[in-house]
């Protein structure tokens, strides 16, 4: 079955599974989506602004593939469920350099569900987050001769495994105004949200270099079960604190090996630093790991053999990430472009990457009329760590340190379908591998 139809077909299953237990909502006439609730095509948008239903304008206006759902959608949000579904296809390849130059083509569907437990069990402030996605095909990876994915997204959450996988299952609540826990699996891709370069790898950069703090892979887990406090400042977060398990347990419950191998501490705290009268945020974020590491495992954000470590007990990182906006949209101001950066560095004896640093410039298109779409130009250094043993450094290859740039515009064909071209030019640090240029095009749909 096709990526679409796949994530159709889960679609319209949840929409059949839900409707007898939510009855009342869906008879309640401000779910409805009046005027247009007997064609599938129409969008809230379309059918209030031209009174217009079935019609291109509406197919090409609404915010996701399959709209409203008869108005269902809103009628379930209304209930407490929330539904974000989206499959993203890469096709990329080295085309100069690098160790072959070859193409490849993968993809990574991703579903979301939001739970507002206030509304449909009356514990109010609480709320439940599940997220389900698998990678398929074959992304870039030995090919360009680097030991981070040219493309994110395309190789998680595991590059071993193209199933289904439970990447969060985790619970929000607030205790007051100033203080939220959260508790149960957790996914730290989404720990930095620089506001122009992050977006786990579908809505911004492709490179891993650009998206995370690199020092921290692999002391800071890409899954795992752990809770923790976010503390906020008139309603802005300021600071959060998490406890989590050692190890990545991204295709497992977690529970069977809960804190066998220690525990790793997380924490960061948001500095708000306006120039100008722009908006700009500054974090500084560090994590210890208790964990006696004993060999590089497999991680989606590192393409690495395994391979012997010299016996490694604990593992620290610390890094800064900042942004500050350039020009912010009046009807929004999280929403325009700027200049961002990262710096961090590591012990080194169990992350390949010691220190590293980006740095560029991206966000909201700067065009008149193209306000949905995103465009990026971004640098990073990578200086590898000499203290992960001979073996290794030799099945690495690695020499001082890797260097790129990476651009990339994101088009928004219609709100919910965006294609992105990206070049990449890359020296990988290796002795085996030639400077590589990566291209490649990223096309994003929301359903």
């Amino acid at each position: 079955m096709r990526p679409a139809s796949h994530w159709l077909a889960i679609l319209t299953l949840v929409v059949a599974c839900w409707q007898p237990f939510t009855a009342e909502a869906f008879d309640c006439d401000d779910c409805a989506n009046i005027g247009c609730t007997d064609h599938w095509f129409a969008s809230d948008a379309c059918s209030y602004s031209s009174g217009v239903c079935g019609t291109a304008g509406c197919l090409h206006c609404r915010e996701t593939l399959t709209g409203d759902w008869f108005g269902y959608r809103t009628c379930l949000a209304e209930s407490g469920l929330t539904l974000e579904a989206d499959s993203t296809q890469f096709y990329q390849g080295v085309a100069h350099g690098g160790r072959r130059e070859r193409f490849y083509y993968a993809g990574h569907d991703d579903l979301l569900f939001g739970f507002d437990l206030g509304k449909m069990l009356d514990v109010q402030g609480w709320s439940l987050t599940v997220r389900a996605e698998h990678r398929w095909g074959e992304p870039l990876a030995r090919d360009a001769g680097v030991i981070l994915p040219t493309a994110l997204h395309a190789a998680t959450p595991t590059p071993e495994s193209d199933r289904l996988i439970l990447t969060n299952v985790f619970f929000t609540g607030a205790v007051d105004e100033n203080v939220t826990l959260l508790f149960g699996k957790i996914d730290t891709l989404d720990g930095d949200r620089n506001p122009f370069a992050s977006g786990r790898g579908k809505t911004q950069f492709f490179n891993t270099s650009l998206l995370v703090p690199v020092n921290g892979l692999p002391t800071v887990p890409l899954a795992t079960l752990g809770a923790g406090a976010i503390f906020s400042v008139d309603g802005m977060p300021f600071a959060q604190l998490m406890v989590m398990n050692s190890s990545d347990t991204v295709t497992t419950s977690g529970f069977e090996d809960l804190f066998d191998n220690g525990a790793v501490i997380l924490g960061s705290v948001n500095l708000p630093v306006p120039i100008a009268g722009k908006l700009g945020i500054h974090t500084l974020s560090g994590a210890w790991n208790t964990k006696t590491f004993t060999s590089l495992d497999q991680d989606g954000r590192i393409i690495i053999p395994n391979v012997p470590l010299i016996q490694t007990a604990g593992s620290w990182v610390v890094w800064w990430s900042g942004a500050q906006y350039l020009y912010q949209d009046p009807s929004d101001p999280m929403k325009g472009w700027g200049i961002f950066g990262r710096a961090g560095a590591s012990d080194g004896a169990v992350n390949p990457i010691r220190y590293f640093f980006n740095a560029g410039i991206g966000g909201q298109s700067p065009f008149v009329g193209r306000e949905r779409d995103l465009f990026g130009i971004g640098w990073f250094y990578n200086r590898f760590s000499n203290q992960i043993g001979p073996a290794a450094t030799a099945a690495l290859g690695l020499e001082a340190a890797a260097t790129g740039v990476e651009i990339y515009y994101n088009y928004a064909v219609t709100p919910y379908f965006k294609v992105t071209p990206d070049l990449q030019i890359i020296e990988p640090g290796t002795n085996q591998a030639n400077t590589a240029t990566v291209v490649g095009i990223r096309a994003e749909l929301d359903f």
